[in-house]
C-alpha cells in the first residue's frame, strides 16, 4: 500500500537539482542542522517565498509572449519566408520540451502577433 502512495506522490512533484560550491553547501548544512530542517524543505520554503514576491504566473506568461512576439518580428525580418504558423510551431515544441502545460502554451501563442 505504501508503494502506491509514494508513486502517486512522485507524480505530483518534479526533481530540481543544482550544484553549490563546497563552502555554500557546508553553510547550508550547518544552518539546517541548527534549525532542525532538511535542506530540501528549506530550499522549497525559500523558493515559495520568492515566487510569491514575483507576481502571478499570468504576468510571467504575458512577459514570455511579449518576448516571443519580438523574437517573431526579428526572425521574420531576417527570413521573410518564415510564416507565423511555422514560428508558433517552433515555439510550441520549445515550450513543450520544457514541460510547459498546453493551456499555458496556448495563452502565449494567442498573444504572439
Amino acid at each position: 500500500m505504501t508503494l502506491l502512495q509514494t508513486e502517486k506522490r512522485r507524480k505530483a512533484f518534479r526533481f530540481l537539482g543544482g550544484y553549490l560550491s563546497v563552502e555554500r553547501n557546508i553553510s547550508l548544512t550547518i544552518y539546517c542542522l541548527a534549525k532542525n530542517i532538511s535542506k530540501a524543505k528549506l530550499i522549497r520554503n525559500q523558493l515559495e517565498m520568492w515566487m510569491n514576491k514575483q507576481g502571478s504566473v499570468n504576468e510571467a506568461l504575458s512577459t514570455i509572449a511579449r518576448k516571443k512576439s519580438l523574437q517573431w518580428k526579428i526572425e521574420h525580418a531576417n527570413d521573410e519566408t518564415l510564416t507565423l504558423n511555422d514560428f508558433k510551431s517552433k515555439i510550441t515544441q520549445e515550450l513543450a520540451k520544457k514541460e510547459i502545460p498546453a493551456s499555458a502554451i496556448q495563452r502565449i501563442l494567442l498573444e504572439i502577433k
